[in-house]
Formats: C-alpha cells, structure tokens, sequence
C-alpha cells in the first residue's frame, strides 16, 4: 500500500457556499451559528400555504425539523446535545436526532447549489487520461462533515445511470465507520462522521437523489416518510477503535496537512490527537481560514510532545477561501 504523504483535513467551513448580503446561503451549507435559522426556514417553506389538513408525511418532515430547530437553539451546538444524549444513555432521542440531522441534510442540500469550490478541488485533483475517474495515490481526505458536497460534485464525472450513492462511493474509495466493503489502497475520502444521507446501515440501500437531478422535493420527502430516515451518521465519541487505529496507521507517513475550515472543537478532540500525533513525519501545514491564526492556536493543542519539540512542523496560513489550496506537493 502507498504510504499516505499529503492528508487534507475539512470541517464545516468547507462547505459554506456563498452568501448573499442580506445573508441569505445561496450555495453550500450553514455553519454552526446558521443553524437554527435555516432549519426554521426551510420548515416554514414546507408547510402547505392554503388552510388544510397536514397529511402524514407533512406532519412526520415538519415535526422532525421543529425538533431539530429546538435543539439548534437550545444548545451551543447540535454536536453539544448529541453528547449529552450520548453520556446519559438516552439511545432514542440520541437516535432520533441523527435522523432529523439527516432529513434536514437531505432537503437542504441540492446539487444545482452545491458548494462550488468542490468543483475546482475535484478537477484539480482528478488525473487525466484514465478510463475511470482515478486520483493520486499519496492524498486522503478526512472530513468531519456528514455533508454530501464531494459526492454531489464527483456525480458529474459519471454517466448518468452511474451516478449512484454505490458507484460514488466506490470511485471516491469512502469509509466510514458503518463500511462493510474491504480496505482499499491508494486515495481515500475517510469520512469521520460519516454522512447524514438516508442508507441503510445493514445493507447499505440508499435514496438515490444523484441519479435524477430533477427529483422534486416531495418525493425527496416520500421516500424519507417510508424509509424513515435511516443513516450512516456517526460522532466522534461513538468509539470504534479499529476504525480509527486504521485510519492513524494510514496516514502516519504524511509530511503534508491541509486544513480547510476545521476548528478542532473539543468534543473531537480526542480523535483528532489520535490523528495528528499518528503523523510522526509531519513538516508543513497549510491552514486555510478568515482567522488561521485561531485555527493553528487549537491545531498546537493537538500535537504531541515529541512534535512540539522537534520544531519541524511549519504552518502557513492562507485567508484566501476562494478556493481550495492545492499544496506546492501536489502541483
């Protein structure tokens, strides 16, 4: 297997999108501080304007989403109730919140309003020549987002009747806890969280939104009623120590960090010292973010003494969010 020598690091930040001036997401995703907004929004958007009855898949989206907007405003973040539900053993609200998570994920992303940086980062990556979509072999990809950006954006490399959650995952090489296919080398998506996207966790069945671009949101919403919302939605705390031992074991001949729109929040804290300190070789870290000073601050929290010491690791920072660095390694 090709030992790992340029890792790249995504958190939320890497999905925002644009915004308009009134503030208004117009592509990608809200952040932390957006959340209960745009889920009050969207819940308002789907409750019918004439006086009538809800009917029941209505009433099942609409319940999910005033939840979910309730816990937005309740807690600091959704990632801070999650845990709590988590500590106290409270296995189906903490159950039922994964589900909303992914209802509300799956009717706020569409792909015509994808982030469009992933578009870039794709093509900069992709190698030419290839029969198949290939990538280099020396580059992971590990994401705290339980977004579907990259997925979105690869669909297009794909014929039509290709573009499945199956086909993508496979091309993408993606794992997540909850992947029952066998570890393959070479380039890979590691999703840490895994994706608040409707699949199956035993068979891995999928609502597959990819295959047809012009789905309307009512059927997104039928098929969410009748499977109700299974997913592959997971945090940081929810252990599974061969999942991460093998990701640290994979990337720890990486010399090259690239972190985009990641804050190391506490709560993954302890994954993320795992991580880091597993890249012994570690020299230079590109931080892309308005603040990257901040970002490096939490980022030295994350090394071990023996990096620390060392004094071979290099940041560079990067305020430019334009679009995604691509490291002088990989040009």
């Amino acid at each position: 297997m090709n030992s790992t020598e340029i890792v790249y690091l995504l958190g939320a930040g890497a999905s925002y999108g644009m915004r308009d001036k009134e503030g208004d997401i117009i592509r990608g995703l809200p952040i932390v501080n957006e959340m209960a907004n745009e889920v009050e929004k969207l819940r308002v958007s789907l409750i019918p304007k004439e006086a009538r009855s809800l009917t029941d898949i209505e009433r099942f989206i609409i319940n999910s989403l005033t939840r979910l907007r309730d816990n937005c405003i309740n807690y600091p973040t959704i990632d801070t109730y999650a845990k709590q539900l988590y500590v106290t053993h409270r296995q189906d609200e903490y159950e039922q919140l994964k589900k909303d998570l992914t209802i509300f994920f799956t009717l706020m992303q569409e792909p015509r309003k994808k982030d469009l940086r992933y578009d870039g980062f794709i093509a900069s990556l992709v190698e030419q020549g290839a029969t198949i979509p290939t990538f280099p072999s020396n580059v992971k990809i590990l994401s705290w987002n339980y977004d579907s950006q990259i997925e979105f954006t690869f669909s297009n490399y794909l014929e039509k009747h290709m573009r499945t959650i199956w086909h993508i995952y496979y091309y993408l090489n993606v794992r997540h806890k909850f992947a029952t296919d066998e570890k393959r080398s070479g380039f890979e998506i590691i999703k840490l969280n895994g994706t608040a996207y409707p699949t199956d966790r035993k068979n891995m069945k999928a609502i597959d939104y990819f295959l047809g671009f012009d789905i309307s949101r009512n059927t997104i919403c039928e098929r969410l009623f009748e499977r109700d919302a299974p997913n592959i939605l997971s945090f940081a705390w929810e252990q599974d120590e061969n999942f991460y031992s093998d990701i640290a074991d994979e990337i720890k001949n990486a010399t090259t960090l690239v972190i985009i729109g990641y804050s190391f929040p506490y709560v993954n804290r302890k994954i993320d010292r795992m991580l880091i300190q597993s890249m012994e070789n570690l020299k230079n870290v590109y931080i892309q973010d308005l603040v990257p000073e901040l970002i490096e601050e939490s980022f030295n929290a994350t090394l071990s003494e023996k990096q620390i010491k060392s004094g071979q690791i290099k940041c560079k920072h990067f305020r430019n969010v334009n679009q995604f660095i691509i490291p002088r390694e990989l040009q």
